[in-house]
Order: structure tokens, then C-alpha cells, then sequence
């Protein structure tokens, strides 16, 4: 699985977007800690009609839910559109999470009707499965099975959902393809998996959106089965529910610089792509890449009108590696957040970054989201030691405001834990 008492020192930052109106520029407040356990791969969803938000987590060794897995996914929820946030509990106890197999990779979104559907992985075997919450996560119902399990293993699975939440996609992988399959009934059913690609190679979902004219996206980077060498970073389409998908290569990128912290893995610092989509049905892209072997990449972002045809790059950051984006549409037609992580400010002082694009078209100026530097042993002023866990949350509710949540830590599944905060 690949990408598989707090003393708080706040460093305020400000967004100076360009293109935007005159308006006092937002303050960040600290980031803050999800919880005290040992909390990983985070995402955040929030409700674009309503003051909900939720944040998920998967929590290592979490140990007071007798019938959890050891390995759980932990949920926090706000209903004040992130002021405040309750504590975190286990996304389910009420029939989802009553096995011994670790609960993993999991994604989070909201329709416009409030539902929230969870997406994970129940072990390898089956694999994804989705759950469902119509009051706001207290209760969720019983997973579906996305797909069988081919021979036993399939991995790193991505939803996208559309806005009334009834036409939902998982792309996973499994048997050195890439697969997708679709629901039109909110996730109660799922038709068979449509195999997408023909090749023996690693495929790794990472993005998906689904337009208001029901075209369906989802982005993923493939590379060697060894993790090495060149990274494709491909967009699949589909303009008939799910019926059949088509693929269009928008960026390669050269081998990312090694990872040499402890517990890493070859491929852990790849190539990604993600994706958005806002109310007018305009795309925004965001990829990484180098273009010589080992050097740090660079992040950009290309927009789209209609999914096939793509505008040439943008640079938005070139501050050393640039790693596990994030990008999400506001509530305005063509208002787009990005946040990724890099470390710029040394080998072991990565931070978190945000960004706004502007009615201009541009991106503006950068706010760090991580600006808290005491209050766990991975942290000094200059940043954290590592990205802990193999991506990042990134929404934007109702009102227009981000919530972002990532990991930080000491090395790959070394121990650390995932920090999240809003940006105004």
C-alpha cells in the first residue's frame, strides 16, 4: 500500500491571493492534533450545504474499541464548520467494523443532501467497501463490498462521488490492472469493475470528480511493479456512467528523489495526480514531476473545460520536493484550493502549504498550514521530520473555507500522528 496539554506556538501566516477582492486577508490558526494515537493517511470532507465537517484517520494501534480491528479507522466531526470538532471515535462499531482485518486507505465525501459516504479498505480481502451516514456520522450503515476480491488482493482504492451522491466510482487496484467500478443507487450496489488498463504495471488512484453533467474523472499514476523508473500520470473518463472508460497521459514524470527515512519504501515520494472539479464543471489537475531522475519535483496544476482538452502548466510551487497534493473546488465557480507538502526548509523540515486561485486564473500567494513547531518529537519551528502517511485531506465547505489535514511523523509507519487546521 503505497502513499499508502499541547504547548501551541502559532506562527500567523496570511493568503495573499491574487485576483481576488480587497478583503483582509485570512489568519490561520494553529494547527491541531487529531488525536494522541498513532493516526495516518487522513482525509477531510465537508458538507457543502451545511456547517458539518469530517475528518478520518487511520489509527495504528488503537486499542479501546473491544471487536475493532487493530488497525481502525478514527472519525472527528464538526458541526461548526470547524471551530470545534468532537472527539474521535471509531467511524463505526454497528456491523462495519467487527473483524480482525485492519481498516485502511480510506477516503471521505458528502453529497449535497448532507449523506456521507466512507470509503476503505476492509483488509485485502474483500478489499473497498462503502458506508453510508444520513445523520451527520453517528450511525453507518452496514459496508458494501465494492468488488470480489481477485485471487484474494486488491489495493489502494480512490472514491469520487457525483454532487447528489447517487453516482459513485471506486477505482482500485488488483492483478497488476487497474480497475473501476460504478453505483448509481448511493453506494447500496455496485455494478461489475470495469477493467481499465492492459499492462503489468503498479496503477495507484489518487483523484476523482464527477461534473454536474455526470462525467465521471479519475486520476492515477503508474509506474514499474519495482516502484522505480518514470512515472505516467493518466486521467480516465467516462461520459456513461462508468459503462466504459477513456484515458489521456497529461504528464510523465522521472524517478522522485529516494526516500531514506526509516521504514520507507522506493516509490514512496512518486508522482501523483489529482483532481477537481467546480460548480460550472471546470477541471483543475494537480501533478508532480521532475524531469531529471532523483531531482525534486515540481508541482503544477492544468485546467480543463471538458476533459479532453488541457491548458499548458502552471508552476504553482518549485520550493524542493513537492509531495501528496491535494485539490478542491470552493463553493464559486472557478474557486480552487490546492495544499501539498515539501520541504523546502531541510531533509527532515517539511510543512504544509495552501494556496487559492485567484478570479484572475492564478494561484496565489502561499500560507503554511503547519505552524505549530512544539508539542511532539517530530516537530521543531522549521517543520516536521516527515509526511506521515501516504497522502492528504483537502476540502472546502459552504462558506468557502478549507479544511486541510495531513500527517506528520519520523519515518514510514515510525510513529506520528496527523495535524489539521481551516483556512478562512
Amino acid at each position: 500500500m503505497r502513499r499508502a496539554g499541547l504547548a501551541l506556538v502559532c506562527i500567523l501566516v496570511t493568503l495573499g491571493a491574487s485576483g481576488l477582492s480587497a478583503a483582509a486577508p485570512p489568519q490561520v490558526p494553529p494547527e491541531q492534533l487529531f488525536s494522541d494515537g498513532d493516526v495516518w493517511e487522513p482525509v477531510a470532507a465537508a458538507d457543502p450545504s451545511g456547517p458539518f465537517v469530517y475528518l478520518l484517520g487511520r489509527d495504528l494501534g488503537y486499542r479501546d474499541c473491544p471487536g475493532c480491528p487493530s488497525e481502525t479507522l478514527m472519525l472527528r466531526v464538526s458541526a461548526d464548520g470547524g471551530a470545534t470538532f468532537a472527539p474521535a471515535l471509531p467511524l463505526c462499531t454497528q456491523g462495519c467494523a467487527q473483524s480482525s482485518r485492519a481498516q485502511f486507505d480510506p477516503v471521505i465525501d458528502v453529497a449535497n443532501d448532507g449523506t456521507v459516504l466512507a470509503m476503505w479498505m476492509d483488509g485485502f480481502s474483500p478489499g473497498a467497501v462503502v458506508s453510508r451516514s444520513t445523520d451527520h456520522g453517528q450511525t453507518w450503515s452496514t459496508p458494501v463490498v465494492v468488488q470480489q476480491s481477485m485471487n484474494g488482493w486488491t489495493d489502494k482504492p480512490w472514491m469520487a462521488i457525483s454532487p447528489s451522491g447517487q453516482d459513485v466510482y471506486v477505482a482500485y487496484y488488483g492483478q497488476t490492472r487497474a480497475w473501476i467500478a460504478a453505483s448509481h443507487d448511493g453506494a447500496l450496489s455496485f455494478a461489475p469493475a470495469v477493467q481499465v488498463t492492459n499492462d503489468n504495471r503498479f496503477w495507484f488512484p489518487e483523484g476523482g470528480t464527477v461534473t454536474p453533467n455526470g462525467t465521471a474523472y479519475i486520476t492515477m499514476s503508474s509506474e514499474d511493479t519495482s516502484g522505480a523508473g518514470a512515472v505516467d500520470l493518466v486521467v480516465f473518463r467516462s461520459t456513461n456512467g462508468g459503462a466504459s472508460w477513456a484515458s489521456q497521459t497529461v504528464a510523465t514524470s522521472e524517478e522522485a528523489p529516494p526516500c531514506t527515512a526509516p521504514g520507507c519504501i522506493t516509490d514512496f515520494f512518486q508522482a501523483q495526480l489529482t483532481i477537481a472539479s467546480d460548480a460550472n464543471g471546470k477541471l483543475v489537475a494537480a501533478y508532480t514531476r521532475t524531469a531529471v531522475a532523483h531531482a525534486p519535483k515540481t508541482l503544477f496544476t492544468i485546467t480543463s473545460t471538458n476533459g479532453t482538452s488541457w491548458s499548458a502548466p502552471t508552476v504553482v510551487s518549485t520550493q524542493e520536493d513537492a509531495n501528496f497534493q491535494q485539490v478542491a473546488a470552493g463553493p464559486g465557480g472557478g474557486d480552487f484550493r490546492i495544499a501539498w507538502q515539501d520541504n523546502r526548509n531541510g531533509a527532515t523540515a517539511f510543512n504544509t502549504w495552501h494556496k487559492r486561485l485567484g478570479a484572475n486564473g492564478k494561484w496565489g500567494s502561499e500560507v503554511r498550514l503547519s505552524n505549530v513547531g512544539t508539542g511532539a518529537p517530530y516537530k521543531s519551528p522549521a517543520g516536521y521530520v516527515f509526511p506521515y502517511g501516504d497522502y492528504m485531506g483537502l476540502d472546502v465547505d459552504g462558506q468557502g473555507v478549507s479544511h486541510a489535514i495531513w500527517g506528520e511523523g519520523t519515518g514510514r509507519k515510525t510513529g506520528g500522528g496527523s495535524w489539521f487546521v481551516r483556512v478562512g
